[in-house]
Parts: C-alpha cells; sequence; structure tokens
C-alpha cells in the first residue's frame, strides 16, 4: 500500500482502521510505553517508597488514597487509581507503619465490598463503573480478613479522625450485606455517623498539602503493562474538595437507599424509587445517585439478598415449595422484609388476599408473572438514566405478556366466583362481549402500569434532551393519551373497591349465607385511598399535557415553534421512530399517526383562541395541584414544581395574547426547564 491508502476489507472496517496500533509511537502503541514505565519493584530500589515516613507525609498518603478510590468509583479503572499506591501493591512495605498498614487494609476491605455490591446488582454498565482489577487481586479485602480491618480502623481511631469515617461506612456495607429491617436501620445509623465524622473534619484542604502536593509511594503508570493494548485514557484524579464533597454525596445517596425499609406496599415503592430515581423529587432532578448507592438499592429489592440454596429433596418437590417451587428458601426461615416485592405485596396491590386458600391456578399464574415484571422495573428504576429509558421500552412485550396472564385469570371461573362473594361490582364478560369487556380488575392493573410504564419512558426523553421543539406537540399528545388510560383504570379499581365497601356486589352464583354488610377492611380503605390519591395527581399531570399541547400548536400557528427541516423524516416518520414501539402492547391500545394528524388538526382555530384553552388548562391543574397537595405529603416538592409551572405559564400565555398581531408572534419564546424537568415555563422576549 502507498500512503494514503486505505485498505477496506470485511474483516477491516474503518472501525479496525480507527483503533489500529502505530506501532513505535507512544501517543498510540501502549506496548512501547509500557516498556517505559516503572513496577514496583523498580520504585522500591530507587528509594521512591520509604519504609518510614513521618507524620505529615503519612497523613498526606491517607487523604491521597481516599481521593483515588472517590476517583475510582467515578467510573474510572481500579489500576490507574487505588492501586497507582505502591503499598497497596506491595502490602509488606507498610508493615513498619501501623497507620499506613490499617489504611490499606481499609482500602482493600471497602473496595472488595464495593465491587461485590456493584457486581452483584447488576445494574451498572461501564460509564458508571470500572470493576476490573486487571489481575491484581483484593486479598486483604476478603471476606474473612473484615474483622482484621475493622480492627485495624479501630486501632487507627484515635490518630486520625477520618479513619472514623471509613470505619462506619466499611460496617454499614457489611450491614447492608446481609440486609434485614434491623440491619438497614443499623446501617443508616453508620451512615450517619460517618457523614458527622465526614463534617467534623471539613472540606478544608490540609494546611501544608494543597491539592497538586507530590505524594510519596504512588506512580500514575506502575500497571501500564496490565492494562489493555490500546492508550488508556487519563484519568482525572479529584482534589481533596471534590473528593470530600463525592464522599458527602455517596453518604447521602446511601441514606436516602436505606430509607426504602419504610416501604409497606407496591403504591409506596413505587413512589419511594420514582423520588429516588430523580422523577419527583426536584433535588435528584440535577444528579442521579452514584453507582454504589443504586447498586445497594437494587440489592435490597432483589429476592436472592434474602434466599439461600435449598438443599434438595429427596423426592420430588411440591408445588408449594420455597418460592414458585424453585428451591429457594429465606434465609433462617424468616420471611422477605415487606419492601421487597413478593406475591403478598402484588396480591394487596390488585385487590387479592394476601393470605388464603387458592382463587384458582390462574390467578396463582398471574402473581407469579406480575412479581417477575415488578421486578424488573425495579431493576429498570435503579438504572442510570439513558439505560432507565430504554429498559423501559424493551421491557414492554412482557409487560403485553402479562396482561394475557391476566385476561386468563379475569375469566377464570374461581376468580369470578370469589369476586362476586367479595362484593366487587365489576361487569363479568359475556360470549359475543368484545375485548374491552373481557378486561376485568387484574387486567386493568396491568393496563394502567404498563401506560405509566410508557409515560415514564416518554418523559425521561425530557431529562434526557431528546426532543427537539417542533416535536413536543405529538409527545405531550401521546401522554395525555396515557395519563387518560391510567385514570380511566384508577376509577375503575376505585370504584369495584368502593362497592365491596358497600355491600354492593352482583348477582352472585350461590345463595348468599347473610344478608349482612361484609365488614371494611383496612387494605381496601388504604388502596382505594391511594387510588384516589394517583388518580388526583393524573389529573394535574394531564391538564398540564393538554395545556402544553395546546400552548405549542398556538406557537405553531403564530409562527413562534421551530418547523421540522426538509428533506428529513416527515412527521408519519417521525411519529414512527417514537412510539412504534408502543405496538407491542394490546392494552393500552396503540396509536398511529392518523389519529394523532386528525385530534391535532388546527384547521379553523387560531392562536389566540388555542391559548386561551391553554390558560384554561393551567388553571385546572392549579387548582388540582393546591387540592391535593394538603393531602399527598409524599410528593409535595413535585406539586409545588407543577403549581410553579401552571402559574409562571399561565402569565406567559396573558402576555401571548395581549402581543398578538394579525395572529402572529414577533417575540423570541423562551423554554426554561428549570422549574420542572418535563414541563417548560415559557417566556417572552424581544428580537
Amino acid at each position: 500500500m502507498a500512503p494514503g491508502e486505505l485498505l477496506h476489507a470485511p474483516s477491516f472496517s474503518l472501525f479496525e482502521a480507527m483503533s489500529a496500533i502505530e506501532i513505535g509511537d507512544p501517543r498510540m502503541d501502549a506496548s512501547l510505553a509500557a516498556l517505559t514505565s516503572p513496577t514496583a519493584g523498580d520504585l522500591i530500589d530507587s528509594g521512591k517508597v520509604p519504609a518510614q515516613l513521618v507524620d505529615t507525609t503519612l497523613l498526606s498518603i491517607l487523604d491521597k488514597q481516599m481521593i483515588l478510590e472517590m476517583t475510582w468509583q467515578q467510573g474510572h479503572s481500579l489500576a490507574q487509581t487505588v492501586f497507582t499506591c505502591i503499598y497497596m501493591l506491595r502490602p509488606d512495605r507498610a508493615s513498619s507503619m501501623p497507620l499506613l498498614a490499617a489504611c490499606c487494609r481499609s482500602s482493600f476491605a471497602t473496595c472488595e465490598q464495593v465491587k461485590e455490591f456493584v457486581m452483584s446488582a447488576g445494574i451498572c454498565q461501564d460509564e458508571d463503573f470500572q470493576p476490573f482489577c486487571y489481575g491484581l487481586l483484593l486479598d486483604w479485602g476478603r471476606k474473612g480478613q473484615y474483622p482484621a480491618a475493622l480492627a485495624a480502623l479501630t486501632a487507627a481511631e484515635d490518630e486520625v479522625k477520618a479513619s472514623g469515617t471509613t470505619k462506619c461506612l466499611m460496617q454499614a456495607l457489611h450491614h447492608l450485606w446481609h440486609p434485614s429491617a434491623n440491619a438497614v436501620g443499623t446501617a443508616k445509623r453508620l451512615l450517619q455517623n460517618a457523614a458527622q465524622s465526614l463534617d467534623a473534619l471539613g472540606q478544608e484542604v490540609p494546611a501544608g498539602r494543597p491539592d497538586d502536593f507530590v505524594v510519596p509511594g504512588f506512580h500514575p503508570d506502575v500497571n501500564r503493562r496490565l492494562l489493555a493494548p490500546q492508550p488508556p485514557r487519563k484519568v482525572p484524579v479529584l482534589g481533596w474538595k471534590a473528593a470530600c464533597q463525592e464522599l458527602s454525596r455517596m453518604l447521602a445517596d446511601l441514606q436516602a437507599a436505606c430509607a426504602v425499609s419504610i416501604v409497606t406496599s407496591l403504591a409506596q415503592l413505587k413512589t419511594f424509587l420514582m423520588a429516588y430515581a430523580g422523577r419527583c423529587m426536584q433535588a435528584y432532578a440535577k444528579r442521579e445517585a452514584g453507582a454504589l448507592a443504586r447498586s445497594v438499592l437494587h440489592w435490597l429489592l432483589r429476592t436472592s439478598a434474602y434466599i439461600v440454596d435449598a438443599p434438595k429433596p429427596a423426592t420430588a418437590p411440591s408445588s408449594k415449595a420455597g418460592l414458585s417451587g424453585r428451591g429457594l428458601e429465606p434465609r433462617a426461615g424468616k420471611a422477605l422484609p415487606p419492601w421487597v416485592p413478593q406475591p403478598r405485596m402484588l396480591a394487596a396491590a390488585v385487590g387479592l388476599p394476601p393470605d388464603g386458600p387458592t382463587i384458582s391456578p390462574e390467578v396463582d399464574m398471574f402473581v407469579e408473572q406480575a412479581v417477575i415484571a415488578v421486578q424488573g422495573w425495579c431493576q429498570g428504576m435503579c438504572l442510570n438514566r439513558a439505560r432507565q429509558r430504554r429498559r423501559h421500552r424493551h421491557a414492554l412485550p412482557d409487560w403485553a405478556h402479562l396482561y394475557q396472564h391476566a385476561l386468563n385469570a379475569d375469566l377464570s371461573q374461581g376468580f369470578m366466583d370469589w369476586q362476586t362473594g367479595a362484593g366487587w361490582q365489576w361487569p363479568h364478560p359475556t360470549t359475543d362481549a368484545p375485548d374491552q369487556d373481557l378486561q376485568g380488575p387484574l387486567a386493568t392493573w396491568v393496563e394502567r402500569e404498563t401506560a405509566l410504564i410508557m409515560l415514564q419512558h416518554l418523559l425521561l426523553g425530557f431529562e434526557l434532551e431528546l426532543y427537539q421543539r417542533y416535536e413536543l406537540c405529538m409527545i405531550y399528545w401521546y401522554c395525555d393519551y396515557l395519563i387518560g388510560v391510567g385514570l380511566q383504570a384508577c376509577k375503575k379499581m376505585g370504584a369495584g373497591i368502593q362497592a365491596a365497601a358497600n355491600g354492593r356486589g352482583g348477582v352472585a352464583s350461590k345463595p348468599a349465607r347473610s344478608n349482612a354488610k361484609p365488614k371494611r377492611s383496612e387494605a381496601n380503605d388504604s388502596r382505594r385511598l391511594d387510588l384516589m390519591l394517583e388518580s388526583q395527581e393524573m389529573e394535574v399531570e394531564r391538564e398540564l399535557c393538554q395545556g402544553m399541547l395546546r400552548l405549542c400548536a398556538g406557537l405553531s400557528i403564530a409562527g413562534a415553534l421551530p418547523s421540522r427541516p426538509a428533506p428529513f423524516n416527515d412527521e408519519e416518520h417521525l411519529f414512527d421512530q417514537r412510539f412504534s414501539r408502543f405496538n407491542h402492547c394490546a392494552r393500552p391500545e396503540p396509536l398511529l399517526h392518523h389519529q394523532y394528524a386528525e385530534s391535532a388538526d388546527p384547521t379553523g382555530v387560531s392562536a389566540a383562541a388555542l391559548f386561551q384553552m391553554a390558560k384554561d388548562n393551567f388553571l385546572c391543574a392549579k387548582r388540582a395541584a393546591n387540592f391535593i397537595g394538603r393531602m399527598a405529603a409524599h410528593s409535595k416538592e413535585d406539586l409545588q414544581a407543577l403549581d410553579r409551572v401552571a402559574t409562571q405559564n399561565t402569565v406567559a400565555l396573558m402576555l401571548m395574547s395581549k402581543v398578538l398581531a394579525d395572529g402572529k408572534l414577533e417575540h423570541v419564546v423562551t423554554w426554561d426547564f428549570s422549574v420542572h424537568c418535563c414541563y417548560p415555563v415559557l417566556g417572552l422576549k424581544k428580537h
């Protein structure tokens, strides 16, 4: 080949060409750089790793090691951060310095704990965390060495105050690895103590040790020979202040994850995960929790954290052995904590008795599959934002499969008999009824949950800044439809529970034993209240979606909304790109582009009329938010944000109506998503 020519073959494309190594160039040939990189033995022989250190230098090593641990948790390589410390590679070099030896033991232990959590939880990707050790063994951090590391930290606590933070964190992670209600409570107290210890240290740079202070015993390229052939990316090591801030945030995120122990129902679990993921709690909207905190949260929600393999029975297992006959049993014979998705939680969520005889095999199968679906949703909520949106999209076929199980359960004779005996007022299907009439309370619940997952998928696009301004009409239009589906399902389910509470059941298939009304159930009362609050919250968001839809349509007519660039995808192709994944589900019924085109056709409607209708929607949203804000304390912060959006957009619409000239808006429209991540506040400014 002559210079300037490019080889192309089925096995050598542009990607391979861009990734090719230029032999002899130190910027491209990692092996060449590895030949010139010193080893741990070379650094020790050269006297750069002293066996005795003065107190000031020793403390600087401890601070540097903490900085490198926090840098590692930002998604960088272990070989380029924590193990650039020669004392970690050669622990015997620190044997004559008990304080440094304790620091090394604690680093080994905490690194092993963090790695175990992240690998076991299975919710972190390469952009979140790098678990590879490149052959570097965390020998001192193995489970058998935890007591030794804890004892070393206890002995060093009097000399170095920072060791108190590390000790409390290590103990908290140890308790969370074997979770229970008491263990989670103990871990939360330890994390609070760690945060208080860190606050006591302050975030000032230690005197005489600035951020760029050269600390002995470290070399950034000491493990270069262990890395991949391509040149590694440069690691931006945190400074002292930044490391302290990251550690403080990590402790706060872990404490927030431990708050899952107060959850006792599926409704509370959904509210908690939505808040933790940043969908409701605006404090988390600008920064999602770190990889360790999200891994700990998912570990607390996983059934495998509380279950051990049971010994194989000598005879064939019973259909009720363990959980779903899988040979798994809770540790020490204890039941799963109430916050873990399990059959009892799902049964209570759909109105079935948590305990009692089997209603029908179809109902048991539905509950089992519903637990799996909810566990998958919980895992998705623990992912980072981009992965979370992708997971919700790919989980829709599973919910479509669950809908078929729900229909089978609704149509089973055992469930219909139980439903009548319980007093549920739900129309029984007939043989010639359309498919919508076949849907009972279980299928209605699945339809509502599927609609809410679709809604999450769409709203996450706002947080990830995926939408152009000319797409907002169709996005808010589909969101309005999905919220309407969820709202209708909540009302139907609430009416059925109310009928059961009032004793207004349908015609029973068997003679009634007594004319007395059934006793009120606290579980039904709580579920009816949850459905009522959820319906009110949906009303607020639906009014906002309708308001934003009409506002965007009015701006389009007034010439203030950017048009779709030509000759790229037309509106129909764009609609399919955004919503084609929803076609996997029979319920909610997927919408097509022609339905949107007919519904959002602005023919014969002026911009001023659309602005007035949008203003009415925002006023209704404001009234509904104020009403429910006095009842739902768990979502008060989000409701306040929605109230601000409705209020400020009402004012903006009044100004737009005044400055309209011949149906056109000459001012520039600004979009501010800082108040709420999904519903912008609009403003006007002159050109």
